[in-house]
């Protein structure tokens, strides 16, 4: 049983593990950008040494606010400003059944705003409804103009307004990021920041920095599960070793009356080893086929808490985890091979 619940333990794991990582590789080749800078200390000097760089090749600002209210609901929801016409090309992550319809609508002058279909659905909102913002101290009303399928962009919670919106209605007007895109490669304009941006604390990443960072985060949250899984699986492997010996030593008899009839003590050993072998195969079926259910519920419980994130079973893994469970039980059979091969049918048999 401990084998099997570590089997299962480590392919969930492995499964979201590999999953995740898929995922946000997904994200990355979906956003067309090269650089990102976090606005610092010093928004005008950041603003003039980016817009005067000779390696940039197209600026985009974002005003991004977590904190944003909704009046009459208690969710707090992700503002996040854009050009429309710049960010409808550069974002081919999200998924829309309207993309031209809806960044033509926040291209106009009037308060529209397109939700994400996670927001919309916590606030109970949709296309054509409005809502009423509460952010820097300030309130107004906006139009749902459109509803998309932000997937695992900020959990799914991301939702767009013109840049010159949140200026005039939330006086707001400092870009919290500026996402660039290189005339030859983000390696010379990463440098070039670098330099002149010293003292400002703007922070300045490349997209393939980010995507590791994420990753790196990811893989330290379920490096701490896979160390519980193994550790069962630790658990199991002395468990298995324990009643292998407890198993043999009641048995002794028996194999001893075998031996009598014709059985060498090399048999036995083999008998005991076929044990281990049949013990790992049947293990890694039915721990593949449990995972693999498993993985499929997940999936839903994923979507009953809005989370658009789909777990794939990682085959890989499966191949990988029975092989070391079979070595283990291949191992923990051989000390009991060797006390069975100096097994003696007089000793125990003298008493029967």
């Amino acid at each position: 049983k401990l084998l099997t619940i570590s089997i299962i333990s480590v392919m969930l794991i492995g499964s979201i593990s590999s999953s995740s990582v898929s995922a946000l590789v997904d994200v990355a080749k979906k956003l067309e950008y090269d650089v990102s800078v976090q606005q610092g200390s010093d928004p005008e000097r950041i603003a003039s040494i980016i817009s005067n760089n000779r390696y940039v090749k197209e600026v985009m600002e974002s005003f991004d606010y977590e904190d944003a209210g909704v009046i009459g609901s208690q969710e707090k929801i992700n503002i996040k400003a854009i050009d429309p016409y710049k960010y409808k090309d550069s974002n081919g992550y999200f998924d829309y059944e309207n993309k031209d319809e809806i960044y033509q609508k926040l291209e106009s002058d009037e308060k529209n705003i397109a939700l994400s279909s996670s927001i919309a659905r916590k606030l109970n909102k949709k296309i054509g409804d409005t809502i009423t913002i509460k952010l820097n101290f300030k309130e107004a009303e906006y139009k749902i103009i459109g509803v998309y399928n932000a997937k695992l962009y900020n959990n799914g919670n991301v939702n767009l307004i013109n840049i010159e919106n949140i200026e005039r209605d939330f006086n707001i007007s400092v870009p919290t990021e500026y996402v660039l895109k290189a005339k030859n490669g983000s390696n010379e304009l990463y440098k070039s920041l670098q330099e002149e941006l010293k003292g400002t604390m703007a922070k300045i990443r490349t997209k393939d920095e980010i995507v590791r960072e994420n990753i790196d985060n990811n893989r330290a949250f379920l490096m701490i599960l896979l160390f519980f899984a193994l550790a069962t699986a630790v658990l199991g492997s002395v468990g298995i070793l324990n009643n292998i010996w407890v198993s043999f030593i009641q048995r002794k008899k028996d194999f001893a009356v075998v031996a009598s009839l014709g059985m060498s003590n090399e048999g036995n050993g083999l008998t005991v080893l076929l044990e281990g072998i049949i013990t790992s195969i049947l293990a890694s079926a039915i721990g593949g086929v449990v995972s693999y259910i498993a993985v499929k519920i997940s999936n839903n419980l994923f979507k009953l808490m809005d989370i658009d994130f789909p777990v794939y079973f990682d085959f890989k893994s499966h191949f990988f985890t029975s092989a070391i469970i079979f070595v283990v039980m291949v191992l923990t059979s051989l000390p009991v091979m060797l006390k069975g091969s100096k097994l003696s049918i007089a000793e125990e048999l003298r008493y029967e």
